[in-house]
């Protein structure tokens, strides 16, 4: 079974999704998604592991990478550290300019969604994140 197939059925469980409501949050067809399920689909297309990213709001790495036991990935690609770096220095300055404290918690959560929303691109565009962004997030997770 291929290592999407493992995390997309992870991430179906914790979402409490079927196949069928996969593919609709996804805007897929449902033989596209049963395919990748039961790992009859081994290379997927950029356009269709965006849409399974998007749909639920997490990055294509975290479809792509290994997951050791305790839900922590196991492998990151350079992109996905260099954009995490990226993000807690913003995160940082941010707090520092708006005099905001926040717990270790909260910010790693509001690091992984700027990932998810971050790395969730067109081809190779960069999305720049401002200070809007981030407000919104926060406000978004209500912890602004």
């Amino acid at each position: 079974m291929s290592q999407i197939s493992v995390n997309l059925r992870a991430l179906m469980k914790q979402k409490g999704w079927s196949m069928s409501r996969t593919a609709k949050m996804a805007n897929l067809p449902l033989p596209t998604v049963r395919s990748i399920i039961y790992g009859q689909s081994k290379n997927q297309k950029q356009s269709t592991l965006s849409k399974i990213a998007n749909a639920f709001e997490c990055s294509i790495d975290s479809l792509t990478c290994r997951i050791d036991n305790d839900n922590n990935v196991a492998s990151y690609t350079r992109a996905t550290i260099n954009v995490t770096i990226s993000n807690y220095k913003k995160l940082q300055n941010f707090k520092k300019n708006n005099r905001l404290k926040m717990s270790q918690e909260q910010e790693c959560e509001i690091i992984e969604k700027l990932n998810a929303y971050t790395l969730r691109k067109a081809g190779n565009k960069k999305i720049a994140l401002d200070d809007n962004i981030i407000e919104w997030l926060l406000h978004e997770l209500e912890l602004n």
